[in-house]
């Protein structure tokens, strides 16, 4: 199966929670504010929106990966790891650096998100592969971290399974 970017996808974990994302997505302003801000490498986005309504364990969203023809692996993981990073570049010397400092401690909290049983959350992913191909052979999620790929489908092939839902504001 052919993988083209940016589509639409879906999964559905064994355990009940169903997923929808554009692979890849837009970017994701507040982090590439803050990325700007320090100097950071750029990243590529994924907004993933989990509908955990019917699952039977939480979702942490712990990976998302692409694979290509040739098969190497692009990986995407929760955005606030990556500001965890980068709020390492921030000083504490003046008012301006506690500012700033202040503000990547509300963005990291504000992005550490988890998908309670019956919750619908939208986890931002990042990835430093900012070259990605065209098509991919494969994108796979672990929704639970728990070392278990769930495949990820194209949203033609979703057969029944309700992607209309979104995640409340």
């Amino acid at each position: 199966m052919v993988y083209p970017a940016g589509a639409d996808y879906f999964f559905v974990a064994d355990e009940g929670a169903v997923g929808k994302f554009t692979f890849p997505g837009d970017p994701y302003a507040p982090a590439e504010e803050l990325r700007t801000i320090v100097g950071a490498p750029p990243l590529t986005y994924v907004a993933v929106t989990v509908d955990n309504r019917k699952g039977s364990v939480g979702v942490n969203m712990y990976e998302l990966a692409a694979f290509d023809a040739d098969g190497r692996k692009y990986t995407f993981s929760t955005v606030d790891t990556f500001m965890d990073d980068w709020i390492q570049l921030v000083g504490t010397e003046t008012n301006e650096d506690i500012d700033l400092y202040n503000r990547f401690v509300d963005a990291i909290n504000a992005n550490m998100v988890y998908a309670d049983v019956g919750q619908v959350v939208t986890f931002i992913m990042a990835s430093p592969d900012v070259d990605l191909p065209s098509e991919f052979t494969r994108i796979a999620v672990q929704p639970s971290g728990m070392g278990t790929d769930v495949e990820v489908l194209p949203v033609s092939e979703a057969n029944g399974v309700d992607l209309s839902f979104e995640a409340p504001q």
